[in-house]
């Protein structure tokens, strides 16, 4: 009962599973099967997930979401955070960025009143999400598989998405001003807000340590460097050391879901 109750929860997983199982009937297990599955995409998306974890669990965009509450206009606060999910997607994942601004706004449009606009800016977070994680390589797992793939080089790859990156970014301009197209200086109405979780300074190490290493992650996706397979330990290890724990919360279905979805393709 619990696994099926766990891949209910999970339906891309359950079909990736599926897919997968169907494949190897089709084709039984060989090397080469093995030498076919993109390890370099999923260590790269290990290491990602990995040091997200520990930007999430040590607050590190603290001072960006400490901002939006200070924001007093909700064009302005609707914009700032419909935003910060198109450009931080670019860098975080289009799923870490919602994880970190979704909460964010439902909290502060609850504050000031406005409940009645959390759907609708949470829709353009999504659709910022999406579009703004396709500019760079590793935006997104896909964008970090189609990138492995291409051969191009990262600046390349830029130039390609850019166009279309541009357009929808002035979309959700035009979304945001037709939202509160009766109102354009309506004000948040937010007073007092505080802003939950605090930095302690004997973290400060914790926080420097995860933004070296996500240097480093970075670095290895753009340069495709051919010792991957060396600074995925390294980083794992250098995490380990950091926060044990962290590991214990990396995202294992999703790497799971590509592991089989690569599979089923190969």
């Amino acid at each position: 009962m619990k696994v099926l109750s766990f891949l209910k929860r999970e339906p891309m997983l359950t079909v990736s599973v599926l897919a997968a199982i169907a494949a190897l009937i089709i084709t039984p297990p060989s090397w080469e099967l093995l030498s076919d599955i993109d390890w370099r995409t999923l260590g790269t998306l290990f290491m990602m997930l990995t040091v997200l974890e520990g930007f999430k669990k040590e607050n590190i965009f603290r001072p960006l979401l400490r901002l939006a509450g200070n924001i007093r206009s909700m064009v302005g606060l609707s914009l700032f955070l419909v935003f910060s999910v198109f450009f931080s997607s670019m860098f975080v994942t289009n799923d870490v960025s919602l994880i970190i601004f979704v909460p964010l706004t439902i909290i502060l449009f609850r504050a000031g009143g406005k409940e009645r606009y959390i759907l609708p800016v949470i829709s353009m977070e999504n659709i910022a999400a999406v579009r703004g994680s396709l500019l760079t390589p590793f935006g997104s797992p896909q964008n970090l598989f189609i990138y492995g793939q291409s051969g191009v080089s990262a600046w390349r790859f830029i130039s390609y998405m850019f166009p279309i990156w541009v357009i929808s970014g002035v979309l959700l301009v035009g979304f945001v001003a037709f939202l509160y197209r009766k109102n354009i200086r309506q004000k948040t109405d937010i007073e007092n807000f505080q802003f939950i979780g605090e930095w302690q300074r004997w973290r400060r190490g914790r926080r420097i340590a995860y933004l070296v290493i996500f240097v480093l992650v970075i670095t290895t996706i753009v340069t495709r460097t051919g010792w991957w397979f060396v600074v995925v330990p390294a980083v794992a290890a250098a995490v380990f050391f950091v926060d044990r724990q962290v590991l214990a919360l990396t995202d294992y279905v999703l790497l799971l879901t590509f592991f089989c979805f690569f599979i089923f393709s190969s």
